[in-house]
């Protein structure tokens, strides 16, 4: 039994896992047309470059990133490419980021900052105020949403488990709502304090005895550089503002990387676990 109450939207846990259940052939195999908003996004915001970043391969949404920033700007291709953007814009790139998914009518929209920190590293980050030229966006990104019958997804709901859910990337008995319907990723915490600032959960987790536990929530940070430190350090700052702490304590899970090839790349990954103590 479903004992959550229905969230501000009115929308309850028991309906959206209906609606993944009813839609269980698209969180396994997403099919849609990749530039299904294309044109209609562009139509509602003249004047901005909306970039399509869809890949459903693991994802289960149509995703776009909207820089608010007047002018057309082609998608960076590499972390060059993007620190000569985010000069270009003036030292940082600010961007709306959505989110709809191909399983149920359901949205996630949010403000990220892009910025290049004393060492070189692509630096993104929340943004916690909206001016009025990104309340705009916002507001018509999710206006086109709303026509379409597409509703905003309550954050708080996004941490759910839905237990008999096996993803590929996911492991079993830690698949979320929001690996249905947005993105498989393995066992990685949804975006809920990517998006919402201070609403991020850690992910808990149901016993057998049907209590519950809270596990750590993971972070990673990437250096483009090959800075471990730079990686860690992104990671930690990552942890901080997700789960809305000034202290966090942590653990390093793993390092990963690419070194070499004809572009001489030389990036390093690291993901941590992190709590507040």
């Amino acid at each position: 039994m479903d004992t959550q109450p229905p969230s501000q939207s009115g929308t309850s846990l028991s309906a959206i896992l209906d609606e993944i259940r009813r839609g269980w052939d698209a969180v396994v195999a997403p099919r849609a047309a990749p530039g299904r908003w294309d044109d209609e996004l562009a139509a509602e915001l003249p004047g901005y470059t909306v970039w399509n970043i869809t890949d459903f391969n693991y994802d289960k949404c149509h995703t776009y990133v909207i820089p608010v920033h007047r002018g057309r700007f082609d998608e960076p291709g590499s972390a060059e490419e993007q620190r000569a953007l985010i000069s270009e814009l003036g030292g940082h790139q600010d961007s709306v980021l959505l989110k709809l998914s191909v399983v149920a009518p359901y949205y996630l929209v949010g403000l990220l900052r892009r910025s290049v920190d004393a060492a070189g590293a692509i630096v993104e980050e929340i943004i916690g105020h909206a001016t009025a030229e990104q309340s705009l966006i916002l507001r018509r990104v999710e206006e086109l949403a709303r026509r379409h019958g597409v509703r905003p997804i309550p954050p708080e709901y996004l941490c759910e488990l839905v237990p008999e859910a096996e993803l590929e990337l996911a492991a079993p008995g830690t698949v979320t709502v929001f690996n249905c319907l947005f993105e498989d990723q393995d066992n990685f915490i949804p975006p809920a304090h990517l998006l919402w600032p201070g609403r991020g959960r850690r992910l808990a987790r149901r016993g057998k005895n049907r209590g519950r536990y809270i596990a750590m929530a993971r972070f990673s940070g990437t250096a483009d550089n090959g800075d471990i430190n730079v990686a860690l350090r992104l990671a930690i700052n990552a942890a901080k503002e997700g789960l809305g702490a000034d202290l966090v304590t942590w653990v390093l899970l793993v390092v990963y990387g690419a070194n070499g090839g004809f572009v001489g790349q030389n990036d390093l990954t690291v993901e941590i676990e992190a709590s507040i103590p």
